[in-house]
């Protein structure tokens, strides 16, 4: 039998040598895979301070409505915008009037109506299609009776 095999000193030196050989290795790609990390992180950031505003939906709008109760209608609102954010009044023909809060995100629109002195709500979806019309649909909750509908406004002749 081999007695360099068996002598354990000798194992653990060859031990240590074949660590310490992997180890410069093993440093040199730990430090390159923190570098692309910190690469990618500079990206993201790079990529959210650079993020587009919304769309600019602020002034007045104006359209019909097609209730699925009462028929056919015209609404007005104007809006406010404080980047993503949206406030304002609205009024209708067939609902009166009311404020309302909502977002925009990209070309996605939604609302949330209140009726002045009622407890009468409507959730409102809508599409920025073009700069300058909104289209969507609304559910009313909060009332004695469900409703909803289909809208379409524009900011011409408002």
């Amino acid at each position: 039998m081999n007695q360099r095999a068996n002598n354990p000193r000798l194992r653990a030196v060859a031990f240590i040598l074949a660590v310490a050989s992997i180890f410069p290795t093993s440093r040199a790609v730990f430090s390159q895979v923190q570098a692309s990390d910190l690469a990618t992180q500079e990206d993201l950031s790079t990529t959210e301070a650079k993020k587009s505003p919304p769309p600019d939906v602020q002034g007045a709008w104006c359209g019909t409505l097609n209730d699925s109760r009462s028929g056919s209608g015209t609404i007005a609102m104007t809006i406010s915008q404080n980047r993503t954010k949206l406030g304002g009044i609205w009024t209708s023909d067939l609902a009166g009037s009311g404020t309302f809060r909502g977002k925009i995100s990209g070309n996605a629109v939604t609302f949330t109506l209140r009726q002045k002195g009622s407890a009468c709500r409507a959730a409102v979806t809508g599409t920025l299609v073009q700069p300058g019309e909104i289209t969507g649909s609304y559910s009313i909750f909060g009332c004695h009776q469900a409703d909803g509908g289909t809208f379409d406004m524009t900011t011409s002749d408002c």
